[in-house]
C-alpha cells in the first residue's frame, strides 16, 4: 500500500472533506503546492505531478504524464506568478534536476534543463530569478529569458551598436571591456518591450571590446 496526500483541520485532525482516490498513483508523495484556487499539486517518488481538486479528486485538466520520466521523484515544488510550475527534482539517474510545466501540465520547453541534482529546495526571487539548493550547493536560475545578444554592428564612425533580447520589463545594465578584466558600464535600463539597442561610442578608441549584459536586481 502507498500512502495518499492528506490535510488537515486547524486543529490538527484528519479533514474528511478531502479524499483523494486511494492508492491511485502507485507512489508515496513527497511534495506539494497549494495554488490559490484551492488546488493542490502533488509530485511522487515514482508517479508523475498530480494536481487535485479541492476535493481531492484529480483534476482532469492537468495532465504531466506526456513529459514521462521529467514529472517523475519530485522533491519540491514552488509556483510562479504566471501559474506555471518549478519541479525540483531527485531522479536515480542524477539527471535534471529542475524543470518547469506550463499550467496544464505540459512540459514547458522554453526553461532549460537544468543537469543540477538532487535539488531539495527552491525559492522565487522577485525579480524572477530562482534559488536552488541540493548537492551542489546554492545556485540561482533565471527564470524566464535572460539577456543574450542577437547581433553587434559596427558603425561607419567606429562605434558599435549592441542589439539584444532580454526577459520583458527586467532591468539591464550592458558593460565593456577591453580585457575581460575591467568593466565600464554603459549605462541601464529597462527593457520594456523584450529587446535593446545600445550604442559603444567608445569602441573606437580600443584595439579590441568585449560586452556583458547582466539581469539586475
Amino acid at each position: 500500500n502507498f500512502a495518499n496526500p492528506v490535510r488537515l483541520n486547524t486543529n490538527g485532525t484528519l479533514d474528511s472533506s478531502f479524499s483523494p482516490p486511494s492508492n491511485l498513483y502507485l507512489s508515496a508523495p513527497r511534495c506539494g503546492a497549494l495554488q490559490s484556487d484551492g488546488k493542490v499539486l502533488v509530485g511522487f517518488f515514482s508517479a508523475c505531478m498530480v494536481r487535485l481538486n479541492p476535493d481531492g479528486s484529480p483534476d482532469s485538466s492537468f495532465d504531466s504524464s506526456a513529459s514521462g520520466p521529467f514529472s517523475r521523484f519530485g522533491s519540491c515544488i514552488v509556483l510562479q506568478n504566471d501559474g506555471k510550475i518549478l519541479l525540483g527534482r531527485y531522479p536515480p539517474d542524477s539527471s535534471c534536476g529542475i524543470v518547469r510545466f506550463n499550467v496544464n501540465g505540459r512540459l514547458d520547453t522554453s526553461f532549460a534543463l537544468l543537469a543540477w541534482s538532487p535539488v531539495y529546495g527552491l525559492a522565487i526571487q522577485a525579480d524572477g530569478k530562482v534559488l536552488a539548493g541540493g548537492d551542489f550547493g546554492l545556485q540561482r536560475v533565471f527564470c524566464h529569458n535572460p539577456p543574450r545578444f542577437d547581433s553587434l554592428t559596427c558603425l561607419p564612425d567606429g562605434a558599435v551598436q549592441l542589439s539584444g533580447s532580454s526577459a520583458t520589463n527586467a532591468r539591464l545594465r550592458i558593460d565593456a571591456s577591453s580585457n575581460l578584466l575591467n568593466w565600464d558600464s554603459l549605462g541601464e535600463f529597462i527593457n520594456t518591450n523584450g529587446v535593446f539597442n545600445r550604442t559603444d561610442a567608445e569602441a573606437t578608441n580600443f584595439p579590441c571590446r568585449f560586452y556583458r549584459a547582466v539581469w539586475l536586481p
